[in-house]
């Protein structure tokens, strides 16, 4: 069977997507925050006739509409979305998958996707459907343009915003130390893991989002006693500034830190 020409500009457009130089080799994936708002794409629906299309993300939270050429509803999907880097291709995975023809008839689908994507300036484009062959879905790429900012509560914004990997710098006295600081969303929660170059990975007891600002503890032993070590940061442009102190012994055992990317 000849391959179609819309299938050949799919596979070329795809091709391009994953030549291109989206991240360095060994990059950290692109934040959810990056990705957070409404996006829309116009094209044709499995029909043939126009479509638009619709994703909205926001969090870990994604919702996909489809809509036909007099913009009536057609299918609505809602899934979990998270980021991965792939050498120098960025991919988000939908997982969690519920769909049907209208917000209010939602049944889960067992069918996970892992898309591949390039963020530019207002646009996000979209290769789908080449992960795996499905029925009446052909692979194609869409041009995303953003519309509208997500409407995120500051918690969920600010945990979208910390999410990866950071380098640390704890200043206690006139000693100065380096640490990696791993912020992740669990279940919409924040999680973290503080680690050591010396004594490896610490994970954080309690994480909180509040006013504004990162508190964690994490269980450390300091002279052979077993301390609780209380962090709190506040965002600042790209940078996390905060104080470090030993809960019960304040005054004795007290510093700052700072954290990059």
């Amino acid at each position: 069977m000849r391959t179609s020409h819309s299938r050949l500009a799919a596979v070329a457009a795809v091709l391009t997507l994953l030549l291109a130089p989206a991240t360095k080799v060994g990059a950290d994936p692109v934040p959810l925050s990056k990705l957070a708002g409404k996006w829309s794409a116009t094209g044709s629906g499995r029909d043939g006739k126009p479509a638009t299309r619709i994703l909205e993300i926001s969090g870990e939270k994604l919702v996909f509409q489809l809509l036909d050429e007099d913009k009536q509803l057609q299918i609505y999907a809602t899934g979990k979305i998270n980021t991965e880097a792939l050498g120098s291709i960025n991919i988000f995975k939908v997982s969690d998958l519920r769909g049907g023809q209208s917000p209010d008839s939602l049944d889960a689908v067992d069918d996970d996707r892992t898309v591949v994507f390039l963020l530019g300036d207002g646009t996000l484009t979209v290769a789908s459907g080449f992960d795996k062959e499905r029925d009446e879905e052909r692979p194609r790429v869409d041009v995303y343009r953003f519309i509208e900012a997500a409407k995120q509560d500051p918690a969920a914004e600010l945990l979208a915003k910390l999410t990866g990997k950071w380098k640390l710098k704890i200043t206690f006295g006139e000693s100065e130390s380096d640490y990696g600081l791993v912020i992740a969303s669990a279940e919409g929660k924040p999680a973290a893991t503080l680690v050591s170059p010396r004594s490896g990975e610490h994970k954080a007891s309690s994480v909180s989002l509040a006013n504004g600002k990162l508190t964690m503890e994490v269980q450390r032993e300091l002279q052979g006693n077993q301390v609780t070590l209380l962090y709190t940061a506040e965002l600042k442009g790209e940078e996390l500034t905060g104080t470090v102190v030993a809960k019960g012994a304040e005054d004795q055992y007290k510093g700052t830190w700072k954290g990059s990317r």
